[in-house]
């Protein structure tokens, strides 16, 4: 079985959740076939690291320009957004100046004759080209990641929350410049759930990681029928990844400047933090990333909290604290913080949402508490189970596998007529890198 992947970024480095979870698919899929990618350029340059992961697991791949960041093209396509107030411009304005781009997937599509395609993200339909992926004969399968429309709603209203509670955030770089883009843009929830299902009429399964959202988009006209709940493959080794320190803080939170990570912190301080202290009067929670200016804006008391701010080595925090912390009440896609904390060897005490995409998994050392009294109380028996949580969770670690996830693609593309075969060996793939410039 020859199958095409697509995603909006290459990979490696993994930069956030969902280039974790391309990683994961690319390694996965060499098992089930042939493995021809196209990836696309949103962040980043690729490195030697990049070109010798592919090489690895693709017959051949592709690293393509995202989207063309010229101010008259990202002007454009607001403007376009704002007219019709959806996630999308028209295509003509999305894909322009994406003709020879087009070309050269047309052809690389046509020289491999994949069997199956699989798309990551709605946002890749106008990166391939909406022509090109309309005229692909073959099953096309597109891997959900988000519900780029409730996002863009709850995201616009946690920012909305968060200003009227905490008014000095408008002076915070970052909240100034959403601010601006949200009195700039416009969102309709009605047309854009209409342009997102005829996007999605492209494929033949969509396949979704997180239960509740397949719950909901099952029962929606036109893609209902299609919506299958599918775990992503995201394997954490048996082995935990080195931390440089020793246990020193109770627990920590690793978090960058956005509306939803700056709630979920919120949430914990005001509603979980006192719960905890109660009981454990010492309580200490490290805080790290750029989040902490954010927060000190806030003014909320920091008795408990050391805020450390940016982190160079993730295997020093990691290794500092016994509890890792996710606690997002509102969030897409796989949180990173939740699998690098699993990775890590540490328990991780999260939300629903903290673990959203993880469902199909027997991942003991996640722990999931949508409530302040559940969260603190999880908190609490995890660190009063050992004088150290991580070490006490280590017998029950999971290997984590993907194979049932990768099962469940294999029955859908069965599902599909597609011919699947049998698995290739490990040895058995070259790889020939092909680059388009901007």
């Amino acid at each position: 079985m020859k199958v095409l992947f697509v995603a909006e970024q290459f990979v490696p480095p993994v930069f956030d959740g969902s280039t974790s979870v391309y990683q994961s698919w690319l390694k996965a899929l060499k098992s089930v076939g042939e493995v021809y990618a196209i990836l696309f350029t949103m962040k980043g340059t690729p490195t030697e690291e990049t070109h010798s992961f592919l090489r690895q697991r693709c017959r051949d791949y592709l690293i393509l320009p995202g989207h063309a960041w010229s101010p008259v093209l990202k002007t454009t396509r607001a403007l376009g957004r704002f007219v019709n107030g959806s996630l999308f411009a028209h295509p003509l304005i999305e894909e322009f100046g994406r003709g020879p781009i087009k070309t050269g997937i047309s052809q690389f599509i046509a020289t491999h004759q994949p069997d199956v395609a699989l798309v990551s993200k709605v946002e890749c339909v106008h990166l391939l080209g909406q022509e090109v992926l309309a005229g692909l004969r073959i099953p096309k399968i597109m891997d959900l990641h988000d519900d780029y429309v409730m996002r863009e709603k709850v995201v616009r209203q946690a920012l909305c929350d968060l200003l009227a509670e905490f008014p000095a955030l408008a002076n915070e770089r970052y909240f100034q410049l959403k601010r601006i883009r949200n009195r700039l843009s416009r969102h309709d929830d009605e047309r854009a759930r209409r342009q997102e299902g005829q996007l999605l009429g492209l494929f033949d399964r969509i396949m979704i990681a997180s239960y509740e959202e397949c719950l909901a988009y099952s029962a929606r006209d036109g893609v209902g029928a299609k919506c299958v709940h599918v775990p992503w493959p995201v394997e954490i080794d048996i082995r935990p990844i080195e931390r440089a320190s020793e246990p020193e803080y109770d627990a920590g939170l690793i978090a960058a400047t956005n509306e939803l990570n700056l709630e979920g912190l919120v949430f914990l301080v005001k509603e979980v933090l006192p719960l905890i202290r109660k009981r454990r009067h010492n309580f200490q929670l490290l805080v790290a990333g750029n989040i902490v200016s954010a927060f000190l804006t806030t003014g909320l008391p920091t008795e408990g909290l050391v805020l450390a701010g940016r982190v160079e080595d993730l295997s020093d925090f990691y290794g500092r604290i016994k509890v890792c912390i996710v606690p997002l009440l509102n969030g897409t896609g796989v949180s990173l913080k939740t699998l690098e904390g699993i990775r890590y060897g540490l328990p991780v005490v999260a939300t629903a949402k903290g673990a959203r995409g993880l469902g199909g998994h027997d991942l003991p050392n996640l722990h999931v508490a949508d409530t302040a009294e559940t969260f603190a109380e999880t908190v609490l028996s995890l660190l009063e189970g050992g004088t150290d949580a991580a070490a006490a969770t280590a017998a029950n670690r999971s290997n984590g596998s993907s194979s049932d996830c990768l099962n469940r693609f294999v029955q859908i593309c069965m599902e599909l007529g597609v011919e699947v075969g049998s698995p290739l060996r490990e040895s058995a793939t070259t790889s020939l890198s092909t680059m388009v410039a901007d």
